[in-house]
């Protein structure tokens, strides 16, 4: 079905379903407020397909509840935030979020680009474009001092003790108290792939399994390749590390 028939029959049920609560709501008895989707801060990072990335953070300013119909009915929640270009550097971010189209935000330069959709459990993740080409990004619910952004990278073992490694590609840990977000360069190109709260960190992505554990504003591990490879490796990210310089 074509997108604009789509946005149709959506409001097509939403303007039934606001007509239908006005016409329930004549009995004196009050209705709970409808949904007006997600807002407030959100913090996360993003990372390119040659290493590159840092951390943003954005704040969905909410939509004034006039009425039922009309919250639902909302275009747009205007969004602004800022990402991290170099280190102690950062760049103005704006754009829109709408349930329609999901979230778009960039600089006024256009250089950084930023797509995406909610997903269920309220994190944000999706698409980028930046100077290092494409890439993913994700942003958890919370303001900046509630969700740690470490940065870093993962290295092959090329030796038994693994005091020789081999670098493989970088990772981004987005690590509020709950369930967290990773960002890694797999085999296959930049994922975002769950994590387990930490301290205590458990992901996977693709074939590889990693765990660690997160001290301060650090974190390390080790992986391993379930796909007959034989290949084990370790992994490390620091706050001081954002961002990360493209390899």
């Amino acid at each position: 079905m074509p997108r604009s028939r789509i946005a149709f029959r959506v409001r097509e049920i939403v303007l039934g379903t606001g007509l239908l609560l006005a016409a329930c709501g004549g009995d004196g008895s009050s209705s709970p407020p409808p949904p007006t989707g997600p807002s407030g801060p959100y913090k996360g990072g993003y990372l390119d397909s040659v290493g590159g990335g840092g951390a943003l953070s954005f704040t969905i300013a909410p939509v004034p509840s006039v009425s039922p119909v009309a919250t639902m009915l909302a275009e747009s929640h205007a969004v602004t935030g800022a990402v991290q270009v170099a280190a102690g550097n950062a760049s103005a971010l704006s754009g829109t979020y709408d349930a329609s189209s999901g979230l778009e935000v960039h600089d006024v330069t256009l250089q950084y680009q930023f797509a995406g959709a909610v997903a269920s459990d309220g994190h944000f993740e999706g698409i980028s474009v930046t100077p290092g080409g494409a890439g993913t990004w994700a942003a958890r619910p919370g303001d900046p001092s509630a969700v740690q952004v470490l940065c870093g990278t993962y290295s092959r073992c090329a030796d038994t003790g693994c005091s020789l490694s081999v670098y493989i590609g970088s990772l981004i840990l987005i690590l509020p108290q709950g369930a967290s977000t990773v960002l890694v360069n797999s085999p296959d190109g930049p994922v975002a792939v769950p994590s387990t709260p930490p301290p205590n960190l458990s992901f996977d992505f693709g074939q590889i399994h990693a765990e660690g554990d997160v001290s301060s504003n650090a974190a390390s591990g080790t992986w391993a390749d379930s796909g007959g490879s034989g290949y084990t490796g370790i992994w490390s990210a620091s706050t001081a590390q954002c961002p990360l310089a493209a390899r």
